[in-house]
């Protein structure tokens, strides 16, 4: 009753469920971003083999993120979900769940800035299906609306207690949950499936066949710089003094720089200020097109969403923003450089810092020492060859979260009362 007012007040047509003619049984997966759908995406992958004939449905709260969805699951469907539970309902009955996912966050309704509505979750179990929170994850974020503020404080317990499995990242996750209300013999700590899902990365002959510009990328002998979700301002102008000071030591270097929310015209037009103002000749990817960098671009806007991941596979070195995933550029064998504050209310902090305990991060405090590393690392390939010897170890010694998170929810105890023939 509350998310139909919700939907009139806010003069948001209802939608009125429609039997299908032809409904086919489906896995739902929520993904509050592409990073963490890309995660999970071993996880979907082995699933599906679990469970074959299933249609992929993924759930999104942002209509934006549909394009880069699609590239890791071209056949899926997309279904961006509304606070109207007509609209659940309606889903259910085109595509009745037999497993629904969520990949990280949230763990319970309103904790993240995302909106992941209890009615997908009911509707789901009373559907049958089994149903995972993988990866799991507190966000600690205040709840965006009224609405979520409701179903935080009237449907938290209940919402956890709708899963038949719960893979927290860390211990500490995972008492809280319990706190909350989860139930202990489904809920237990899996790892983090960051490094799992970095085994499901294309290789280099795959991405030069996918886009002609990675593949000059690729080839090109300059060396190339990416800097992957860097949303402050203050940072993006910390990168791009970085870079001007590494021109003058190689004149042929070219940035790559992909700023957080370019679908904001606001935001973009900033980034475009700071380059004018440093005098780096730049082009945008979407201006670009699949041509190839010319000599005299220093700078690619990368104003497309979902293809960060791509990129970083054609760096010689990386940076990645405060709070954001570090894992992907490693997963390349990327020397990676970050700058202080990163927050512990971030799924990416525990990343964090397991990747600076084993010295696979480079943190420095201001440009010129940014571009101090970034020298070191081009001009000396002794210690180039030593940052990946030690990044494939940690990332070898820290997998394995696949199989834990999918053991959890196949042997579960509250699963096997509630049996589902997909």
């Amino acid at each position: 009753m509350l998310q139909r007012l919700a939907s009139l007040r806010s003069h948001t047509r209802r939608v009125v469920p429609e039997a299908s003619a032809t409904p086919q049984p489906a896995l739902w997966v929520f993904a509050s971003t592409i990073g963490e759908l890309n995660a999970a995406s071993g996880y979907i992958d082995k699933l599906i083999r679990h469970a074959p004939g299933l249609q992929l449905v993924l759930l999104t709260d942002h209509a934006h993120y549909q394009e880069g969805f699609l590239l890791r699951f071209p056949a899926a469907r997309i279904h961006v979900c509304s606070a109207d539970a007509g609209t659940a309902t309606k889903l259910a009955i085109d595509s009745p769940p037999r497993y629904l996912i969520v990949t990280e966050i949230p763990c319970l309704p309103g904790d993240a800035p995302c909106r992941f509505p209890v009615a997908y979750a009911f509707t789901a179990r009373s559907m049958g299906a089994r149903l995972a929170i993988v990866n799991a994850w507190f966000y600690d974020g205040q709840p965006s609306c009224r609405m979520d503020a409701i179903e935080h404080d009237w449907f938290a317990a209940d919402y956890l207690a709708a899963f038949d499995a719960i893979g927290a990242q860390t211990e500490a996750v995972r008492q809280r949950l319990l706190n909350a209300g989860a139930e202990a013999s489904r809920t237990a700590v899996t790892g983090n499936l960051k490094f799992d899902g970095l085994r499901t990365k294309p290789d280099a002959a795959e991405l030069a066949q996918r886009s002609p510009l990675i593949a000059s990328l690729l080839a090109t002998q300059r060396p190339v710089l990416v800097a992957g979700c860097v949303t402050s301002f203050e940072e993006q102008a910390m990168v791009l003094d970085a870079f001007s000071l590494l021109l003058e030591r190689h004149p042929n270097a070219l940035l790559v720089i992909a700023p957080r929310h370019p679908e904001l015209a606001e935001r973009m037009a900033k980034l475009h200020d700071f380059l004018t103002d440093r005098h780096i000749q730049y082009c945008s990817r979407r201006a670009l097109g699949d041509d190839s960098v010319g000599d005299a671009v220093a700078c690619l806007i990368l104003d497309t969403i979902g293809e960060l991941r791509d990129f970083y596979a054609a760096a010689t070195i990386a940076h990645v923003g405060v709070n954001h995933n570090a894992l992907e550029p490693l997963s390349f064998d990327k020397p990676v450089t970050v700058i202080p504050g990163w927050l512990a209310s971030y799924a990416s902090y525990p990343v964090y810092c397991l990747l600076m305990a084993r010295q696979c991060l480079h943190q420095v405090g201001n440009s010129a020492e940014m571009a101090d590393r970034w020298a070191q690392l081009l001009n000396d390939s002794v210690q180039y060859r030593d940052d990946v010897a030690r990044i494939k170890a940690a990332l070898h010694d820290c997998g394995g979260a696949t199989d834990r998170n999918l053991a959890l929810l196949l042997k579960s105890s509250f699963a096997s009362t509630h049996q589902v023939t997909p």
